[in-house]
């Protein structure tokens, strides 16, 4: 285990040593055993964390359109980086850990519940198979900090693959092409050994366009899909105000502080690609402003065939002809679009064989599924990447309440069990399969600062 930072010692100009708050009462509130396995890290070793001094990162970022040279780490800290059982070194990093020198007049603390909600929605996210940064663990911190309400306060510890972000790059590149050519050399090492400064940007995108196409496949959400939210290596992070869309609809928005609807669900292909020229702009000393243009004028085609690939894999098509295969799936998303109907169960009905109930739409369904059918799909396939349950916005807000409210920890526990399996249906779980009902109304999520 490092408990120095090779991220710091390279990049100490992104960088703050900085010690965490100490909190009056710790109290292990979820521990991902599976996760400290893979980092041979033990509960006590985790806990540690919490005490010890660690880093606290700057990055630059664009918050909803806005430049904002100065973000960075205003409640979190790098507590360490851990070599993996597979050789990779990973981030362990603290959120809500207190105040640091980018906290901006925040208190640095972070609620139990969107704690929580980054854990659900994290499991969920690896087991459906989503790049993500993982939970390892959450403690309830024994104070109170004020929200709307007074709420229990909570520090999550979660792992990445690193913390580097398209923000990072902006921050660096603020300071000048050395600084730029430093952070790159370092992301490359890291994450694409062996590649050239453009070959690194094109895996950058790669790895963005695969994550951001898996979340259109699922109906995810992020909810704030700013630069600094943007990782290098692909991985899905800073995900509290996300959600699940049940229906295919491109206006789809979750966040409570998404008020002009910027991150709605339709809109996140586009958004990425915004954020990649971002990071073009910040690498063009190093790739060129010819290549970074043909690149970027690339982006909306190269992202189409990612998509239908992604679509073709869900409908079991992919050994198909691909010009009818892109057909068929495309309009599948229009159906699903104009119909209205359940992403999740509509996909997993297919794959089982099961009637689709289209009411209004049935005859053009039927036609649709014709079509579908005379490619042969392989729906064993399907059955292995197309879900039974996925974190229901009513489900999901329920088990919070019971618990973090009412001190009932039953549902929330069940939750986390079904998140982690999310193809094996299970009978006794027949409630977390169901679509949120109309009556839980209009679905806001909060992050939590």
């Amino acid at each position: 285990m490092k408990r120095e930072s090779e991220f710091a010692t390279h990049l100490p100009f992104l960088c703050q040593h900085w010690s965490p708050a100490q909190f009056p009462e710790l109290r292990e509130e979820f521990f991902a055993t599976d996760v400290a396995s893979d980092l041979r890290l033990t509960p006590g070793q985790v806990a540690d964390f919490l005490s010890q001094p660690g880093w606290a990162m700057a990055y630059s970022g664009h918050q909803f359109g806005q430049f904002l040279p100065m973000l960075g780490d205003g409640r979190a800290l790098l507590a360490a980086e851990v070599t993996h059982t597979d050789g990779t070194l990973i981030d362990v990093h603290l959120k809500g850990s207190g105040r640091t020198p980018f906290s901006r007049g925040g208190d640095g603390k972070a609620p139990l519940a969107p704690m929580w909600r980054e854990v659900i929605y994290s499991l969920a996210l690896h087991h459906l198979q989503i790049p993500t940064t993982r939970a390892l663990a959450v403690y309830s911190t024994g104070e109170k900090i004020q929200r709307q309400l007074p709420e229990n306060g909570a520090v999550l510890v979660r792992t990445a693959a690193s913390h580097i972000r398209v923000g990072t790059f902006q921050f660096a590149a603020r300071q000048g092409e050395d600084n730029v050519r430093a952070l790159c050399d370092y992301a490359i090492a890291r994450h694409y050994p062996g590649l050239n400064y453009q070959e690194f940007f094109q895996a950058v995108v790669r790895a963005q366009m695969r994550t951001v196409a898996q979340w259109m496949r699922f109906g995810f959400v992020h909810g704030v899909m700013n630069t600094d939210n943007t990782t290098i290596s692909g991985e899905t992070i800073d995900f509290g105000p996300c959600a699940f869309t049940d229906t295919y609809n491109p206006q789809a928005v979750f966040s409570s502080i998404d008020t002009q609807g910027r991150y709605q669900f339709g809109n996140q292909p586009a958004i990425v690609g915004w954020n990649l020229a971002r990071l073009a702009e910040c690498l063009l000393p190093l790739i060129g402003m010819e290549f970074a243009q043909k690149e970027m004028n690339n982006f909306g085609a190269n992202y189409h065939d990612v998509w239908m690939d992604e679509l073709a894999q869900a409908l079991g098509i992919s050994h198909a002809d691909p010009a009818l295969s892109a057909e068929v799936s495309s309009d599948w998303i229009a159906f699903l679009h104009h119909s209205q109907l359940d992403i999740t169960t509509s996909m997993r009905a297919l794959s089982e064989n099961k009637e689709v109930n289209a009411g209004a739409f049935a005859l053009e369904f039927d036609a649709w599924r014709l079509r579908w059918e005379s490619l042969n799909p392989n729906k064993e396939l399907m059955r292995g990447i197309n879900p039974v349950y996925i974190p229901r916005n009513h489900m999901v807000e329920h088990a919070l309440e019971q618990y973090v409210r009412h001190q009932d920890r039953d549902l929330l526990d069940q939750l986390i069990k079904v998140v982690c399996n999310p193809y094996q249906r299970n009978p006794n779980w027949v409630e977390f399969e169901q679509p949120t009902p109309e009556e839980f109304g209009p679905h806001r999520t909060f992050c939590g600062t």
